[in-house]
């Protein structure tokens, strides 16, 4: 029963989250308006965008391609298993290396400028 409700719903949700992924390419294609309305950049803090600009375009075109790879795998099923734990891993270290940064390191810069009084 378990499986045949995961048969039934696994299209639709690798699409979704697929989709979802694959809007990262709006941080390739665009960046200075992704800095500012996705990742809340202020005026201040894009002085120096050039030094990340690179570093962004890059995080938004290998995240963008996982959610296309998450739509191909809807339709060929021999893709799923390594699609979705690539996915998996890569979402987690993404997680992982956030909390790091915000639980373990006091780094002031990882805030940005907003957290200077």
């Amino acid at each position: 029963m378990l499986e045949r409700f995961f048969e039934r719903t696994m299209k639709a949700y690798l699409m979704v989250t697929g989709f979802l992924t694959a809007t990262a390419f709006s941080t390739f294609l665009a960046p200075d308006w992704s800095m500012q309305t996705l990742f809340s950049y202020n005026d201040t803090m894009m002085v120096n965008k050039e030094y990340l600009m690179g570093t962004y375009q890059h995080w938004g075109v290998m995240v963008g391609c996982i959610g296309v790879l998450l739509m191909f795998s809807a339709k060929y099923k021999s893709l799923r298993t390594s699609t979705m734990i690539y996915s998996a891993f890569e979402k987690s270290m993404f997680v992982g290396i956030f909390l790091y940064n915000v639980c373990i390191n006091d780094y002031e810069w990882f805030y940005g400028s907003s957290s200077r009084v």
